[in-house]
């Protein structure tokens, strides 16, 4: 990377990262900023677009669950939020003394528009584990390694590692392939060309699929995705399905993330990591 600088030098801590909070992050995520200086190293592929209304969604094949998209230039965090709210122990970080003694430095994070809006929040979250977050990039209509919409996953991967080497990448990806009712055959087929795309020695944490109204589907991408993920040394599903029906955490729509689902979300990556490194 030259001499760019690292982005513990561009990014002020969140404050409460460094305090040991109950240790319930593990159980609770279910496991099998603005002028801050937080930049992604990669052009990001996104603008605001449409917001679902919170009406069920009716959608065709080959529709994405989210909205609009277009292109942009260098991605900005806004500041790293607050400590979680205390009603929300399933978004605690562990103890400092809990955590595994060898944890990666660095993370890439790539993602659709759940990774988006919880951008700041799963920054401060790997952070809060000693992670540098060297790019993380979100985008509405993002699918794993094709569509119409924004540049698919695999191309942000190859972006990303032509000018870092992450030691841990996130992948948050899939709910806009089960929207556009790709097949099993062929979701399969894009997860593995995408880890493909990431350094064979990188371990990977890849976050699975919630769509409220799309349970059948849903289930056997995930399904397909751990089959996939299973395939390959040093890599982990961080389990969002399992909170996709808990109060307050989804939108009426049945996808996207409130506020305090943000932090849910962000959660549930951090606890990934742990365990695989645990």
């Amino acid at each position: 990377m030259g001499g760019m600088p690292s982005t513990r030098d561009l990014r002020r801590r969140a404050p409460w990262s460094l305090v040991p909070i109950v240790a319930l992050l593990i159980a609770g995520c279910g496991l099998d900023g603005s002028d801050s200086g937080v930049r992604a190293l990669v052009p990001a592929t996104t603008s605001p677009g449409a917001e679902f209304d919170g009406a069920d969604v009716e959608m065709a094949p080959e529709q994405s669950l989210d909205g609009g998209g277009g292109s942009g230039g260098v991605a900005v965090l806004p500041d790293l939020p607050e400590a979680p709210p205390p009603h929300l122990p399933q978004a605690s970080l562990p103890p400092r003394d809990a955590l595994p003694v060898e944890l990666p430095t660095t993370a890439a994070v790539v993602g659709d528009s759940l990774t988006e809006s919880a951008e700041a929040e799963i920054a401060a979250y790997l952070e809060g584990l000693g992670i540098d977050v060297v790019a993380i990039d979100g985008a509405e209509n993002r699918r794993i390694a094709r569509g119409d919409g924004p540049d698919p996953g695999i191309d942000i991967v190859g972006r990303i590692a032509e000018v870092a080497q992450p030691e841990l990448w996130v992948i948050a990806l899939g709910t806009n392939d089960v929207g556009a009712e790709v097949s099993p055959e062929r979701f399969g087929d894009d997860v593995a060309d995408l880890l493909a795309a990431i350094p064979a020695d990188a371990p990977v944490v890849w976050v699975d699929i919630w769509i409220r109204d799309r349970q059948s589907q849903v289930e056997t991408a995930n399904a397909v995705l751990r089959e996939t993920l299973g395939q390959r040394a040093d890599s982990m599903i961080a389990d969002w399905f399992v909170h996709g029906d808990e109060p307050g955490i989804i939108t009426a729509d049945g996808v996207h993330l409130t506020e305090d689902g943000r932090y849910v979300f962000a959660a549930t990556i951090a606890a990934a990591t742990v365990a695989l490194f645990a």
